[in-house]
């Protein structure tokens, strides 16, 4: 290993079993990066690591086990061995709340839908940005959800959300 200047180490042979945290992961275009926790640079993850864990993203900030080896730009994700359990959305802004809902519609192509809440409040509208950060890559109309909204001047908009499946859990 290598340190050329940054806090990174540089790496050139291949790791086995390392922890990492998932930094980003865009659905829409299939990779993200994850930050090794052993103080190597990032590695690249494509979509292609996550499809024998019938995945299609990873949210921001899960903690995953996974091989890597020295692509030709760098450090990339070969093998995901392990997947710590979701991060769990936390409510680290006063103005974000937590709703529990229904989807009422998903336009995957526009990159863009509503939820009803539960309480019968105003459809909270939902982003594609909203379920990469959260690790998904589609909403199906029916799905139960629950969301970290975000109430501004144009309505509830979801920050974040979870697929609910089973008991429902209750809303923090």
């Amino acid at each position: 290993m290598q340190n050329l200047g940054s806090s990174k180490q540089l790496t050139t042979a291949p790791q086995r079993a390392v922890k990492c945290k998932v930094k980003w992961f865009n659905t829409t275009k299939g990779f993200g990066f994850v930050a090794p926790l052993n103080g190597t640079e990032d590695a690249f993850v494509h979509i292609s690591a996550l499809i024998p864990h019938n995945l299609q993203g990873l949210p921001e900030g899960a903690s995953i086990t996974c091989d890597l080896d020295v692509g030709e730009r760098g450090l990339q994700v070969t093998n995901i061995i392990d997947l710590g359990p979701a991060p769990v959305l936390e409510n680290d802004n006063f103005s974000c709340r937590f709703v529990l809902g229904t989807v009422k519609f998903f336009n995957n192509r526009k990159g863009f839908g509503f939820a009803t809440p539960d309480d019968g409040g105003t459809d909270i509208f939902v982003h594609m940005k909203a379920l990469e950060k959260s690790g998904l890559g589609a909403l199906q109309e029916g799905q139960r959800v629950r969301l970290k909204v975000l109430d501004n001047e144009k309505g509830p908009t979801a920050e974040g959300l979870q697929i609910l499946t089973g008991e429902t859990p209750a809303c923090e």
